[in-house]
């Protein structure tokens, strides 16, 4: 009789193979072969655990026969003689078990955990699912689980069951991992600490929170709402603050231009550019309706514009007016406009 053909001695070879080549001095332990080999090990295990049990079996008379089989490494002749057993015979007896094995974990379990596809999940689940070693506590998150109805068989298609199956698949622990793998989990840290901790700056905010998990006097559209308003005139107040807090006077350098947007002005010569400001309202009306952040100074016959800085610090020092800038913008026509 040929020694291949049943699951049972393929689960075995799968194995031993695996063992083996963990062990070889040639295969590397950090590379992505030996973390493969690794995962299938601890899978065909996992179904080898199961399969020991004999419990799919049956007949004790029959769990012996098959406890000798393995241990002969699937020597057919000897197994023939202790048992008195005709080819023929013996051929049934393993076709019958090869049949229970096959409904037991899978007909094509171990092809997939071994497959250099990585389709050991795929292997895994089919294993779980026909050896009923599947639990439904283990796939939803806990509490809900505990809160589904008892299972009832009736008279359903699965196309009348699509709102149904999208609640089970949010309440997944799959889905979990998948959705808190995409979030920052500081941030949820944080969130948790504000609602655990009542703390004079986020009583608001806790309190929110806590209404709106409960379902309690808030919608999730209206919350969220409600956080837009509240980052608008965030930003809006912290432009004014930015404005407010500007210097009355500094030295601009040949950087300069990476300051709030300046990058408009030209200075074709790459010479320093002195500003002297002396007023709250050196940057003029900003408006959300302007192209650029800051305002610029427009001249229609003019195509450069430059500043025209002051002749050294003393002077400066010298010019004591409230103008919002000493100095002139020399335009290319001789035309010059005082900025004040």
């Amino acid at each position: 009789m040929g020694k291949k053909g049943t699951i049972l001695k393929e689960l075995d070879d799968a194995i031993r193979i695996r063992k083996e080549k963990m062990n070889s001095k040639s295969l590397d332990k950090s590379s992505l072969e030996f973390d493969l080999c690794k995962k299938q090990l601890r899978a065909l295990l996992e179904i080898d655990d199961a399969v020991s049990k004999y419990e799919w079996v049956g007949k004790q008379d029959a769990v012996e026969r098959i406890k000798f089989v393995r241990d002969s490494h699937f020597d057919y002749d000897l197994v023939r003689e202790k048992y008195n057993m005709s080819e023929s015979a013996l051929k049934s007896f393993m076709f019958r078990l090869n049949k229970k094995l096959s409904d037991y974990i899978g007909e094509d379990t171990i092809d997939l955990i071994v497959s250099r596809h990585n389709k050991i999940s795929l292997g895994l689940i089919q294993f779980r699912v026909c050896s009923g070693q599947y639990s439904l506590s283990n796939i939803f998150i806990k509490g809900f689980y505990e809160k589904l109805p008892p299972e009832k068989l009736d008279l359903y298609n699965i196309f009348d069951c699509k709102e149904e199956i999208k609640l089970l698949y949010y309440f997944s622990n799959f889905n979990m991992q998948q959705k808190l793998a995409e979030c920052d989990m500081d941030k949820l840290a944080w969130l948790i600490y504000i609602m655990q901790h009542s703390t004079e700056r986020y009583k608001e905010e806790q309190k929110d929170l806590i209404s709106l998990y409960q379902g309690i006097n808030i919608r999730l559209e209206d919350y969220m709402g409600k956080i837009s308003e509240l980052e608008t005139k965030y930003n809006d107040n912290s432009y004014l603050d930015f404005i407010n807090e500007l210097p009355n006077s500094f030295d601009a350098s040949e950087d300069m231009g990476n300051f709030a947007g300046l990058e408009n002005f030209d200075n074709d010569d790459d010479e320093p550019i002195d500003f002297i400001f002396t007023s709250e309202n050196v940057m003029g009306d900003v408006s959300d309706d302007d192209e650029d952040d800051l305002p610029y100074f427009e001249n229609e016959d003019a195509e450069n514009v430059e500043f025209v800085g002051l002749d050294g610090e003393e002077s400066a020092k010298e010019d004591k007016s409230n103008d919002v800038l000493n100095g002139v913008i020399d335009f290319d026509d001789d035309e010059d406009l005082e900025v004040f």
